[in-house]
């Protein structure tokens, strides 16, 4: 299957994870032929294509470029992919660059994850025609990879003090303050 990479940016590795700091590419992946199949936000960790990647992104941009260029169609086809799904061993938490907890911007919930869904890709060999999955494109090589660098297990947090903030006119707040939105009755005495 052939898809399209779109949104491309080079994000670096959480704070506190095995891999800490080390940049990734992170992109939407969209099937061509399907446009009702909606595009599949991806992190790839192989070391080839990020370094091909940053020769398009600046520096400012954990690329190499002194300023960022457009990226040639070419990088932007992927060949020979499937999805699969990749489940974690227990309930995960997404991270922050900084290693603090993520969190959804428009309800303040925690990002939890049972599992994820991945973009494997396969080669196909030259001398026996079989199709197998490419070095490090595995679901389990990728699954694993993604989880160590951008998860945490839920268990290791104390999820009584881990609360979510509430959004009060697009600002959080710990404590709701009513007061500040027009049209609200006075509180009951």
């Amino acid at each position: 299957m052939i898809y399209k990479l779109t949104n491309v940016t080079l994000d670096r590795v959480p704070k506190g994870k095995e891999n800490e700091g080390q940049v990734y590419v992170h992109a939407d992946v969209v099937n061509p032929n399907d446009l009702f199949d909606g595009p599949s936000r991806q992190a790839i960790f192989d070391e080839a294509l990020i370094r091909k990647f940053q020769e398009f992104f600046s520096v400012t941009e954990n690329g190499t470029s002194p300023t960022n260029m457009p990226i040639p169609e070419e990088l932007l086809v992927f060949k020979g992919g499937r999805y699969e799904q990749f489940v974690f061993p227990e309930t995960m938490v997404m991270l922050n660059e900084d290693g603090t907890l993520r969190r959804n911007p428009r309800s303040g919930n925690l990002y939890r994850r049972d599992g994820i869904t991945i973009l494997c890709k396969f080669t196909v060999d030259n001398e026996t025609g079989e199709r197998r999955y490419a070095h490090g494109w595995d679901p389990i090589s990728r699954g694993t990879r993604i989880m160590n660098s951008m998860f945490a297990p839920l268990s290791k947090f104390d999820t009584s003090t881990v609360a979510p903030p509430q959004l009060i006119n697009d600002k959080q707040t710990l404590e709701a303050d009513y007061s500040t939105i027009p049209g609200t009755p006075p509180p009951c005495a």
